[in-house]
């Protein structure tokens, strides 16, 4: 996505909150907040709660409609 495609979209959604007549407090990113959402990835790992896959889409569309496990699913810590 290009700097200008992501402006755009960012005003959209902008715009559309001032036609909600909401003012927001703060504007921020996801970016901003990068390290604090990898420390909660990781330790959702830690514990269990999430994994990392690296399936194909196409693979991953196939295995949630046949409702079978990633082969990523049960990988260890330090795979993930």
């Amino acid at each position: 996505m290009s700097y200008c495609e992501c402006f755009e979209r960012n005003q959209v959604i902008l715009d559309d909150i001032t036609l909600l007549g909401l003012k927001p407090d703060k504007y921020s990113y996801t970016s901003d907040h990068f390290e604090t959402l990898l420390s909660l990835c990781e330790r959702m790992i830690r514990e269990g709660k999430a994994f990392a896959d690296d399936t194909d889409p196409e693979t991953m569309k196939k295995e949630r409609e046949e409702r079978m496990d990633s082969k990523n699913r049960n990988n260890c810590e330090s795979l993930n």
